[in-house]
């Protein structure tokens, strides 16, 4: 049983790597300039410092994108180890949550970060246009979603840690 402790330990590494990674890009780097471009739409330096924001933003979805099947896979392997059972409320919630909103969410992150960013960044000074609309799209995606995963995520935290008997 001391596997279960190794597993559990690099579920809660890549659930912080995760759920960490892409956040703290977003608003260290990428929010902030944005409000500034949107304010001063003609200053060419500002323009170039989104340019770079969103650079390296996309990086640090890379990490958001390998810590997710990791986390996905060390849960699996949790639930093996430990013998859990559906019957545990907490956790149906849990993977209700993680199958019905996570990897959605990260599904449709992954086709915006890595066919359509990529696509549209290539022809960044070819054609602006695409790539204003692209990063406006992948913008939207980022404001829609932030509100629920700031709810789901520590509601998914609480009910591994608490493991509270709900019904």
């Amino acid at each position: 049983m001391a596997a279960y402790g190794y597993v559990k330990f690099f579920h809660i590494f890549f659930m912080a790597m995760w759920a960490m990674s892409a956040v703290g890009a977003y608003i260290f780097y990428l929010r902030a300039t944005i409000f500034e471009v949107r304010d001063n739409p003609e200053n060419e330096e500002l323009k170039k410092r989104l340019v770079w924001a969103y650079e390296q933003f996309d990086k640090t979805v890379i990490l958001e994108h390998i810590a997710f099947p990791l986390l996905l896979i060390t849960g699996a392997i949790l639930y093996y180890l430990g013998g859990w059972s559906l019957a545990q409320h907490w956790l149906l919630v849990k993977l209700v949550i993680v199958i019905g909103f996570f990897i959605p969410l990260e599904l449709l992150d992954i086709w915006i970060s890595h066919i359509l960013g990529p696509r549209i960044t290539r022809r960044r000074n070819e054609f602006p246009d695409e790539w204003n609309s692209g990063r406006a799209l992948h913008l939207k995606f980022l404001l829609k979603s932030s509100p629920m995963i700031r709810i789901t995520v520590p509601i998914v935290i609480l009910l591994a840690a608490a493991k509270p008997v709900l019904w």
